[in-house]
């Protein structure tokens, strides 16, 4: 029966995420190493807030980590086509650009061209096109291929941009990849969602394991090599999820992913209303707005972390239980959320910048 099958992947699921956690584990200082010896390492300044020269590989051991894992789950589950295949060749490119990246800084055009070629790819071979819009009114509206392959490519740029962005602190992309990830396995195993599981249990066995050596104070980055490779893994989960035999809506999906999301749009927004390039990096993310009230580094991840949760928690009960009234009501107001939350944050931002200029007019410092 399907208690049965299900039993099995869950298994198979937990499997996986030990090969994953287990590789990565032993992939991470041996990586460390390696970027020691080749000088792979992230120097301080800038926008970077680390104050020692830090090893950069991280990310290899991450991405080899995510790829066996997935490799066992096909092979013991069985119940994956060459679709998990294609969608592990995304993978290592997404990493393969990253590192091209981390090597030597890419400037925007090419950075967006070698995404969007590689989702393009992916989308197309692993057939992950998005089938149906969320309609916060009703029920869900079905679009065509041209445009369903158009938003898919669009979602994988913009998750691998997200996660891109998040990784500005100890241990924050690595955390809030796990959150989803874990989040993503748990609603996958319920709908049964074969490339889901696959990924979801194995970025988030990955990141477990190499939290050990990425939380505050880090010892290793992942550099956009991980960034990269996480956002590409979880944006296709996601995509996979809202294929799955439950019908998921891609508001759940968003959900999940709703630290990232988030930061993505306060970023854009405040850069758009601000007259600047929407796309160039700059010191203004969610994470340096945290920063900034001056609680440190590990005070601000971990406030991330419970809101990373929080968000993916409403995840999974919106996608796990939306045909309840009041969990279809959380749905309908899901749509808002993001929204809601880039006008608090650019609110509170605001606010900051109002007070700490207060203290230069005020005639106690001319004293």
């Amino acid at each position: 029966g399907s208690g049965e099958g299900s039993q099995a992947m869950t298994l198979d699921a937990g499997l996986a995420a030990v090969v994953a956690l287990a590789a990565t584990t032993v992939l991470t200082p041996l990586f460390m190493r390696v970027a020691l010896r080749l000088r792979v390492i992230d120097a301080p300044g800038g926008r970077k807030i680390h104050a020692l020269p830090t090893p950069l590989l991280g990310g290899a051991a991450i991405t080899i980590g995510i790829s066996s894992g997935v490799a066992v789950f096909a092979v013991t589950s069985g119940s994956l086509s060459q679709d998990v295949a294609w969608v592990a060749v995304g993978i290592v490119l997404a990493a393969g650009l990253g590192l091209i990246d981390d090597l030597r800084p890419l400037s925007a055009l090419p950075k967006f061209t070698g995404q969007a070629t590689i989702a393009l790819l992916v989308v197309r071979l692993a057939d992950l096109t998005i089938i149906h819009l969320p309609n916060p009114a009703g029920a869900d509206i079905a679009i065509s291929g041209a445009a369903g392959t158009t938003l898919a490519v669009i979602w994988i740029v913009a998750i691998m941009n997200a996660f891109n962005m998040v990784d500005g602190l100890d241990g924050l992309a690595a955390g809030v990849g796990a959150v989803s990830g874990g989040a993503i396995t748990a609603l996958a195993l319920w709908a049964q969602a074969p490339i889901a599981i696959a990924l979801g249990t194995t970025v988030t066995g990955s990141l477990i394991a190499f939290l050990r050596w990425n939380y505050h104070p880090a010892r290793v980055f992942m550099g956009d090599l991980g960034s990269m490779a996480i956002g590409f893994a979880l944006a296709t989960a996601g995509l996979g999820l809202a294929q799955g035999p439950a019908p998921i809506s891609l508001v759940t999906v968003v959900l999940l992913l709703g630290l990232p999301v988030l930061d993505l749009c306060v970023s854009v927004t405040r850069r758009i209303i601000a007259g600047r390039n929407p796309l160039k990096a700059d010191r203004d993310h969610l994470h340096h707005i945290l920063m900034d009230r001056g609680v440190g580094q590990s005070r601000t991840v971990l406030d991330l972390y419970l809101l990373a949760t929080a968000m993916a928690g409403l995840g999974f009960l919106v996608g796990r239980f939306g045909e309840y009234p009041v969990f279809g009501a959380v749905r309908a107001g899901a749509f808002f959320l993001i929204p809601a939350g880039v006008v608090i944050v650019l609110g509170a931002r605001q606010r900051q910048i109002r007070l700490a200029a207060v203290p230069d007019i005020s005639p106690r410092k001319a004293a």
